[in-house]
């Protein structure tokens, strides 16, 4: 992928005040106060973090130079010298970890990001052995048919909440949550909306089907993860999990849905684009950095979430934007399953299995090589839908309607222009790539431009945008930012730290201030895939984990699925 230009991510000054967030109006279509949005917390160490204080030590140790930061080399050996030294982990053990780690090689690291990094190091070796231990061979994992005498459910706690009705849909949570009315329903749950009787929070209860195709348990179990994953190290931009009901009282085999306790949010960033709250080029700023600082952080977990668009972007009046829905994410390097969000419409064909997502409203956010069903794709397909999301914003409607695959390819080659020689190469080299596919993507290409150089396609898309555009004309920031996602190949497409450091966005980024997340680590499924039992032993084990302690109520900041 490109990079910022002088290939390194600048560090930003410590030695003096940081950039202040921008002052925007409050988005509600029923309250339109001004309000100033307050700067995200910066993450900082209590002075008397004895973790801290030793790396603080070792690092003044490795930073020869006394500038506060070391080199890509430097940040590594220090990793690995704590991990093994003070930390007693095994230095295969660092060195997996280190890899699964992106960093920019030409880039300067500052204390704050290797105490992030080695405090993530530390959790994501206990997180790696959690997750091992109820799938290893043997196990009930391996061994569905039972759960095992040693189960993770002696220790954990039963529900004898009775089902209430809420519309049509059983909902059964215990009595701490007060609900009032169904407000969504998607392919794999319904969204009540409820109320915290212990804290006063607004909040939804998901429910989600515990039985069902291996296929949708698949990503039911990779969202409960995730969610977990965001619960342990919060993020201001992402949805994570607050609570979760424990399993029924009695026989397991009654347990046939999970109820998950999510933040709740006024609405979703589709209701505003289709409303008629005026949206300045502050709203849209805001919106866009808080959805790439949200990204980053994901990306940083080694997260695509590959289904990206308005209506999965969580929205407060306040202006504060969160990620969800992350079921059909995928960690890289993840084995992908015989039914992939590429092939949603063919595997549902006589099958009794509901789609992934909805295919129609999800087509429009798609990027060409998942269009062109290639099998190996990169945190890339999300830096395009980010580019048609900010293009979105400005054109109040979605900027490529296709009603298929094959029309979605067409205007992309539309407004692209058809692909150079190097871009078909590319793009065919990315194994699963259909050259049929592809032909039809050239010709329609060639019905407006013809054979172009790669360089020219941001020209196309700027002059597309500045036509139609609210924000005036091809000068503005946001359509050069847009112009540098959406190109043919993922190589040629801005990154998101690039994208963070754009001229546009410049007023708001601040490096420090965009923390990393340590990486997810997925269960692996043997035998013939995830079953039913898989399920349920997360779901215990994520019960037991939230039970051990009180739950904390949410900080404002971190407030917020739609009501």
């Amino acid at each position: 992928m490109s990079s910022s230009p002088d290939g390194a991510r600048k560090r930003p000054r410590t030695d003096g005040p940081t950039s202040r967030w921008r002052h925007v109006r409050a988005l509600s279509k029923f309250i339109k106060l001004s309000v100033d949005v307050q700067r995200l917390p910066r993450g900082s160490v209590p002075p008397d973090d004895e973790l801290a204080s030793l790396a603080l030590g070792v690092f003044r140790k490795y930073d020869k130079d006394q500038n506060g930061t070391l080199d890509l080399g430097e940040f590594k050996y220090m990793l690995l010298d704590l991990g093994v030294s003070h930390a007693n982990l095994h230095k295969n053990v660092v060195e997996q970890y280190i890899s699964t780690i992106d960093l920019n090689r030409d880039r300067a690291m500052c204390f704050d990001e290797f105490l992030i990094a080695y405090k993530a190091l530390i959790g994501w070796d206990r997180e790696r052995a959690t997750l091992r231990a109820p799938f290893k061979c043997g196990s009930a994992a391996s061994s569905p048919q039972r759960l095992l005498p040693d189960s993770p459910l002696d220790s954990c706690p039963r529900s004898h909440a009775p089902a209430v009705l809420v519309g049509d849909v059983p909902f059964a949570v215990c009595e701490r949550y007060k609900l009032e009315r169904l407000i969504g329903r998607g392919a794999y749950g319904v969204v009540a909306a409820a109320s915290d009787g212990v804290t006063g929070e607004r909040v939804v209860v998901k429910r989600v089907a515990a039985v069902g195709h291996p296929v949708e348990l698949q990503a039911t179990m990779r969202e409960l993860v995730i969610l977990r994953h965001i619960r342990r190290h919060p993020h201001e931009n992402l949805i994570g999990l607050l609570d979760m009901t424990p399993p029924p009282a009695g026989s397991l085999d009654a347990w046939d849905a999970l109820f998950l306790i999510l933040p709740r949010m006024d609405c979703d960033l589709h209701a505003i684009i289709r409303s008629n709250q005026p949206l300045s080029d502050d709203h849209c700023q805001f919106f866009a950095y808080q959805l790439l600082r949200g990204l980053f952080a994901l990306h940083s977990a080694g997260v695509v979430h590959r289904d990206l668009k308005p209506s999965n972007l969580l929205v407060n009046k306040d202006c504060t934007l969160r990620i969800a829905d992350f079921g059909i994410s995928r960690t890289l390097g993840e084995t992908e399953s015989a039914l992939s969000v590429l092939d949603t419409d063919r595997a549902c064909e006589g099958r009794r299995v509901r789609p992934l997502t909805n295919y129609v409203v999800t087509r429009y956010y798609r990027a060409p090589e998942l269009l062109l069903e290639c099998v190996h794709y990169t945190r890339a397909v999300d830096v395009w839908s980010v580019g048609a999301i900010i293009a979105e914003m400005a054109l109040r409607r979605p900027l490529l309607c296709g009603t298929s695959a094959t029309h979605q390819l067409e205007l992309i080659g539309d407004m692209l222009g058809a692909p150079s020689a190097a871009e078909r190469a590319a793009l065919l080299d990315m194994h699963g790539a259909s050259a049929q596919q592809l032909r039809l993507l050239a010709a329609a290409g060639e019905r407006t431009a013809g054979e172009r150089t790669v360089g020219s396609a941001g020209s196309r898309v700027a002059a597309v945008l500045a036509a139609n555009s609210t924000f005036g004309n091809a000068d503005n920031g946001s359509i050069d930012l847009v112009a540098q996602m959406l190109r043919y190949t993922p190589a040629d497409r801005m990154d998101v730290p690039a994208a963070l450091e754009h001229a546009w966005l410049r007023e708001m980024h601040e490096c420090n201030e965009e923390p990393r997340l340590p990486p997810v680590m997925m269960p692996s499924y043997p035998g013939r895939g995830v079953s039913r039992k898989h399920l349920q032993l997360l779901a215990i084990e994520s019960v037991r984990e939230l039970h051990a302690a009180p739950l904390a109520p949410p900080a404002p900041s971190e407030r917020g699925v739609a009501a």
